[in-house]
């Protein structure tokens, strides 16, 4: 969310300002702050938990390495999660050369399982949940994991995804629509 604040602590603006300053600390707080986010950004573009992990490294990075192009530090969650966005299309354009470069067929649409770690503690329902998103196409994933997972607002995810208000609300939609027939089928 754009100028998160955490109870009694500094706004992103000021983090983002004091990091923009040398201090190493404040992106580290920055860090933490959005890491899961990042991560489920990444997990819905990518499809693969460890994948997701290691490009939202790819992020910080990035984003450190960028940090003086941040023109708007209150907006710092939203310039993040392009960064990340474009992150996460790097690796799909690698992964998709590296598979032509060998000749592998990748017709097969992507079904996300959920953690096998994690699928204990888990409920059915968010186990049933992931799978279903899994099903879904990485465009209508990535803006149901921003709207709903990230509470990001539509404006936020019109920067984050580069497209206008109009066109998040109708691939979110439609996206819903999908995630419930989706949801539908899997409970015959």
């Amino acid at each position: 969310m754009a100028g998160r604040k955490d109870p009694g602590g500094a706004s992103d603006a000021e983090l983002a300002r004091s990091a923009l300053s040398g201090n190493r600390g404040a992106f580290g707080e920055l860090v933490e702050r959005h890491a899961r986010q990042v991560v489920a950004l990444a997990y819905a573009m990518i499809g693969d938990r460890e994948k997701a992990r290691d490009l939202a490294q790819e992020s910080f990075l990035a984003a450190f390495q960028s940090l003086g192009s941040l023109r708007e530090p209150g907006r710092f969650g939203a310039w993040l999660a392009g960064i990340a966005r474009r992150q996460c299309i790097y690796a799909i354009r690698r992964e998709r050369r590296a598979a032509r470069a060998l000749e592998v067929r990748r017709d097969a649409p992507v079904v996300v399982l959920p953690d096998p770690e994690g699928s204990a503690a888990r409920s059915d329902e968010e186990a049933r949940l992931l799978a279903a998103l899994g099903r879904l196409g990485r465009r209508y994933r990535e803006v149901l994991v921003l709207r709903h997972l990230e509470g990001r607002s539509y404006g936020d995810i019109a920067e984050a995804l580069g497209l206008s208000a109009a066109a998040v609300e109708k691939r979110l939609t439609r996206a819903r629509v999908m995630l419930r027939k989706v949801l539908e089928v899997g409970k015959s």
